[in-house]
C-alpha cells in the first residue's frame, strides 16, 4: 500500500511539473505578445509622428511666409495619409469691418488621427485631439506701421497614398497693399482657434487673440488677433498657384 501511494505521489509530482512548465510557457507567450503588440504601437506613433513634422516642414517650405517668388517644386514626404486643400477666409478688419477679404486654400495633411494644416502662412501640427501653432501669421507690430504677411493658396490638390508622398508644384507672385492708420484685426478661418490663443498668449509673437467668429455661418470659426494701433498698415499677400 504504501509503495502504490508513493508511486502515485511521484506521478502526480510530476504531472504537476507538466503543467507548471506549461502554465510558464503560456505566460511567455502571451507577455511575448503584449510586448510585441506594445512595440508595434510605438513604431507606429513614432513613424505618424515623424510624418506629421516631415509634412509641417515641406509645407511651411511650399507654401509658407517666408516662400520665394516664381515657379518651385516641394517633395511633401509622407508615409501614409492624404494631402488635400479646403476653402478657407482671411480677414482684415478695423473698427468699422470688414477692410478687405481673402478667399485662400488651407493645405491639409490628415493620417488617422493626426494631421498638418498651412492657412494664411500659419501651421498647425494636431494628435488625438491636441492642435498646436508651429509658426503663427508673420507680423510686423510697430507704432510707426503694422505689416500683415498674408498666404493665399489658389488650386486644388487631393493626393493619397502609402509610401510615395507627394510633390507640389508651386508658382508665387507677392503684392503689397496699403491701409490707412489706424487698428487692426485679422481674422483666419480654422477648426482650431483654441490653438491660436494658446500661441499668441506667448511672449514675443505680435497679436492677441480677442474673440472668435462664424463670419459665413459656413460652421467654421475664425479666429480674431488684435494688433496695436498703428500710424500705417501694409498687407503683403504672397498668392501661392499650387498643383501636383
Amino acid at each position: 500500500m504504501s509503495a502504490r501511494l508513493e508511486g502515485e505521489s511521484a506521478t502526480c509530482r510530476g504531472q504537476s511539473h507538466v503543467v507548471g512548465v506549461a502554465l510558464l510557457c503560456c505566460v511567455a507567450v502571451v507577455s511575448m505578445a503584449a510586448v510585441t503588440g506594445s512595440v508595434g504601437g510605438v513604431v507606429g506613433e513614432t513613424a505618424a509622428n515623424a510624418d506629421a513634422t516631415r509634412v509641417a516642414d515641406a509645407l511651411d517650405g511650399a507654401v509658407g511666409p517666408t516662400v520665394g517668388t516664381g515657379h518651385a517644386t516641394r517633395r511633401v514626404p509622407f508615409a501614409a495619409g492624404r494631402l488635400h486643400t479646403a476653402a478657407r477666409d482671411v480677414r482684415v478688419l478695423d473698427a468699422n469691418g470688414t477692410v478687405a477679404r481673402y478667399r485662400t486654400n488651407a493645405v491639409t495633411f490628415d493620417a488617422a488621427n493626426r494631421g498638418v494644416t498651412s492657412v494664411a502662412g500659419t501651421t498647425v501640427v494636431r494628435t488625438r485631439g491636441w492642435a498646436r501653432v508651429t509658426g503663427p501669421v508673420r507680423a510686423t507690430a510697430v507704432p510707426d506701421a503694422l505689416v500683415l504677411d498674408l498666404v493665399v493658396v489658389e488650386g486644388d490638390v487631393d493626393v493619397s497614398g502609402r509610401g510615395g508622398g507627394a510633390t507640389l508644384r508651386t508658382d508665387t507672385t507677392v503684392t503689397r497693399e496699403t491701409l490707412a492708420g489706424g487698428t487692426y484685426r485679422l481674422a483666419v478661418e480654422t477648426r482650431h482657434p483654441e490653438a491660436f490663443a494658446r500661441r499668441y498668449g506667448r511672449d514675443g509673437v505680435p497679436g492677441a487673440v480677442v474673440g472668435e467668429r462664424d463670419f459665413d455661418g459656413d460652421g467654421i470659426e475664425s479666429v480674431v488677433v488684435a494688433y496695436p494701433p498703428a500710424a500705417r498698415a501694409y498687407v503683403v499677400v504672397r498668392t501661392v498657384e499650387v498643383a501636383v
